[in-house]
């Protein structure tokens, strides 16, 4: 069971993987890429030449976690530009997911109003 917290990271990990890597191999690579520490508790999205498959790691409380989706029909969206890492929230993972481009959709603006009194 992926189990996901609002105030963690992730990142899509560029370019395209191969999908018989293991868990300590994209850990490896996770940080590699990223320079972030994968025992923090971000979760490192990995997605498959074909697009069809995605793994997400991560370091859960006592162990390391690998959850897998594969697609039977239609494929993920992925960036385009294999040379950076993308940080997204699991809000934008939610809808990477459910097969929408996360960096595309624009939702209301966050508005900050003070009061004065």
């Amino acid at each position: 069971m992926l189990t996901m917290q609002n105030e963690c990271s992730v990142f899509l990990i560029p370019g395209f993987t191969d999908m018989r890597k293991g868990i300590l191999t994209l850990a490896q690579m996770s940080e590699g890429k990223t320079g972030q520490k994968f025992l923090d508790g971000s979760l490192f999205v990995f997605c498959g030449r074909g697009r069809k498959n995605i793994k997400i790691v991560y370091w859960g409380r006592n162990g390391f976690c690998m959850w897998q989706k594969k697609l039977d029909t239609d494929k993920f969206w992925w960036p385009k530009n294999s040379a950076e890492v993308c940080k997204l929230d699991i809000r934008q993972l939610t809808w990477l997911l459910d097969g929408l481009n996360p960096l595309e959709i624009n939702g209301h603006k966050a508005l900050k109003y003070e009061i004065l009194v």
